[in-house]
């Protein structure tokens, strides 16, 4: 007789252990199905969503979109493409110098053109590490369900 209500005590405080393991589980679930239905993978020019491939766009207008809604990982995308374009201005005003320097036959112009066009890697290299921190921000919004 003692067993049987040692037994049942046990049992008794062992249910609801199994309902907490068994909600758990079911949050787990959800968070997994969400996470693999909206997370993105970004894969070279192009982004992956829900096995769907997409086209990133230029300067990654079509990601941009895709991250909608998750402001942190915007302004990822947005200082990124700003980086590029002070990149991209500084390496066309190079390459103008350049063909100037070439035209006039004068090495001191040239030498300030190359010296601009490998100074715009600096802000391109620089952006290069916002698009994957965009992505990261995105996942992690949709993990929060936020």
């Amino acid at each position: 007789m003692k067993r049987l209500i040692l037994l049942s005590c046990i049992l008794l405080l062992l249910l609801p252990l199994s309902t907490k393991s068994q909600q758990f589980k079911t949050a787990k679930d959800s968070m997994l199905a969400r996470y693999d239905t909206a997370s993105l993978i970004l894969v070279g020019s192009e982004h992956i969503r829900d096995g769907q491939s997409y086209r990133n766009g230029f300067n990654l207008r079509r990601l941009l979109k895709a991250v909608k809604g998750c402001e942190p990982a915007e302004q990822e995308l947005r200082l990124f493409r700003k980086k590029m374009a002070v990149g991209l201005v500084l390496y066309s005003a190079g390459f103008a110098v350049v063909m100037t320097g070439l035209i006039v036959t004068s090495p001191a112009v040239l030498l300030v053109g190359s010296g601009l066009a490998v100074a715009s890697m600096v802000p391109m290299i620089n952006a290069s590490k916002h698009p994957p921190k965009a992505i990261w921000l995105y996942n992690r919004h949709v993990i929060a369900g936020s």
